[in-house]
Order: structure tokens, then sequence, then C-alpha cells
């Protein structure tokens, strides 16, 4: 390579200009806003859900539409930054840096779509899980949702999606019919078992080199279940959680359930019932009538649990059983996969 060859040309002003100036000329091309550090806005765009999680990304942009996605794409093509879509930011903290990286809040991409003929949903990147459990409930249907109806629908399905209907009908990844994205080279594609198959098995399982703005989720015709706690003081922990475990063995797929340990603070936002206790509860979702779920419940009911919240509700209300704070909150934790949940494993839980 010769001298000339890297010398830059002296009507090339570009190598002098800091990522953050070029970005400014990307506000003009969207309908959202671009909000760079410095911003009156800048410390509430980049605040994630997760706040233990302190995000420094190059920019925050909030698309409009999906025309916004794209014309982000190509700008950081064109300066060399990465792409980070966030909806919530439950999980923000999974990608170690942003520098140099673009964070895409979608937010705002937040159309719900209920499509009752085909028992299906169109799900914007920036919609709830609750938002989509309220709009199926209205025609008689329920969505694969998790145990927070804050999280957004599109990143836990994509995550895999454990919620409480997964023994009767799987993970939300399982009830992704299509998705709507935007590749490295802002293309717009739709991607499903037929279009950019091998992109559809991927996003599935959570690892895909797209944004995704869409996606189509099946629904599924549960209109009511049995569903809350029981809790008992924490020094039955042990018996109550073997007893569980041989619950588990002898139940139907129609039932999803759980065991936990809970020490609850002193503070205004829990129930004052609960405030400051320490407690060992089983959660459960019981897909049907009421009869028929307190004869599944009896066994554990036996055990006489000091607190008993179980009762008929709509799908779209699960959201609350699990108690998850309903605003922004610091939190840390880790998880385990188990083949099976034995005597033994439980007694390492304990």
């Amino acid at each position: 390579m010769t001298t000339s060859d890297t010398t830059p040309d002296a009507s090339d002003t570009s190598a002098a200009i800091l990522p953050g100036e070029h970005l400014h000329a990307l506000r003009s091309a969207l309908h959202g806003p671009v909000i760079l550090p410095g911003d009156p806005e800048w410390d509430d765009a980049r605040r994630a859900w997760q706040l233990l999680v302190d995000q420094y990304p190059v920019a925050v942009v909030v698309p409009a539409d999906v025309d916004d996605v794209v014309a982000t794409v190509l700008a950081a093509r064109k300066h060399g930054l990465r792409v980070a879509p966030q909806s919530t930011g439950h999980a923000a903290g999974t990608i170690d840096s942003l520098a140099d990286t673009i964070l895409l809040r979608t937010s705002a991409l937040d159309s719900v779509e209920i499509r009752p003929a085909t028992a299906s949903a169109r799900v914007g990147a920036g919609v709830s899980l609750g938002t989509v459990a309220d709009a199926a409930a209205q025609h008689g249907l329920a969505v694969v949702a998790g145990m927070a109806p804050s999280v957004g629908a599109v990143g836990f399905a994509l995550g895999g999606g454990l919620g409480w209907l997964a023994r009767s009908h799987g993970l939300a990844a399982n009830s992704i019919l299509a998705l709507e994205a935007v590749d490295a080279h802002g293309r717009v594609l739709r991607i499903d078992e037929t279009h950019h198959a091998d992109l559809f098995w991927a996003a599935r399982g959570g690892v895909a080199p797209v944004i995704v703005t869409a996606i189509e989720i099946r629904l599924f015709p549960v209109t009511e279940v049995s569903a809350g706690a029981l809790m008992w003081p924490l020094e039955r922990a042990a018996d109550v959680a073997h007893a569980w475990r041989e619950w588990i063995d002898g139940i139907p797929e129609s039932v999803t359930s759980l065991a936990r340990v809970l020490r609850y603070p002193a503070i205004p936002e829990i129930p004052e019932f609960l405030r400051g206790r320490s407690v060992v509860a089983v959660e459960a979702a019981v897909q049907a009538d009421a009869a028929t779920a307190d004869a599944l419940l009896a066994p554990l009911r036996a055990l006489a649990p000091e607190i008993d919240t179980i009762h008929p509700m709509s799908p779209a209300e699960l959201g609350a059983v699990h108690g998850d704070p309903p605003q922004p909150a610091p939190a840390r934790g880790e998880a385990i996969l188990l083949s099976e949940i034995s005597a033994a494993s439980v007694d390492a839980f304990m």
C-alpha cells in the first residue's frame, strides 16, 4: 500500500466528526427521537427496568415505525456502530457493554392486533405481556405469558418464555408463528417456516442477527383458571417442598406450579399480612373448573396453609399471582436447569 492510499482526502471531514455528531443528522431522518448524552432526557432514556444495570450507549433511538429501525441500522453500519434492541430492559445486562452501540428502545412499536378467526395475534416489539393478555381475554383467548405482566412480549418469547401455561401449551417460543424483522443490511423481512426458515429456527432459540419489530403468535381458548398461592411459615419449608415434589408427580399437564421461599422486607410496598415475614409458598395455575381444581389441590391444602389465595380468575389476571414488582427495580438472580425434581434436589434447595 502506498502512502497516498492512506492519506485522508482534505475534502473528507468525516474523520474529524465524533459518532455522536454523526447521529445528530439521524434525527432529521427519523419520526421518533434520537437522544444523545447531554440531552435532558438522556438518563431516563437509557434506564432499564433492571436498575442494577447502568447502560451507557452511544445514543438511544426510540423508533416510531419500522422505517426508523431501518434508518438506524443503516446509520450504524455507516459509522461502525452496533445496534441493541430493548423493549423494557428486564434482561438488561445480558450484553456486557453498550460501548459503540445504539440502544434501540422499541416502546413506541406498541400495536396489538388480536385475530380471533385464527386464534392468533400480531404483537409489536414494544408491547408488554400484560397488554397482550388483556387484549386476548376480550376474545376468550389466552397468550402463553410469564410471571410478570410488565415484561416485553417479544423479548419474552424470543428468550424461550416459561409461564403459567407451560406444561399444557409449551414455551412462548413454541407459539411464535412469524417474525417481522430488519436485518443488518436494512432489509425488512418476514420470517416463518417457509420464509428464511433458518432464521426462524434460530430466533426461537434466542439467537438471530436481526432486529425483531413484531411477532405473530398463537393464542389458546382458555377463559378461566384457578390460580394463586398457598403459604406456610418458613419453618415448614422442608416438609412443604417435599410434599409439593410428590404432588407434582401425579397432576395433569393442565397444572403448572412452583415452590418458593420468600423473605418479605418490612416496607410499605408489601401487603401488611406479609410485611416482615418469611414463608414457604406453592403457587399454581390450574386449567379446570373450580370443583376440579379444588380436588387437585386437596393434598396441598391438607397441609393446612396459613394463607390460601387460589381462586378462579381470567388468564389475564395470572400476572398478579407471582407478585413481581410493577415498577422498575434492582434484582439479582441465577438459575440452574434440572433434568428432574428429585428428593435430593429439594434437599439441596433447602
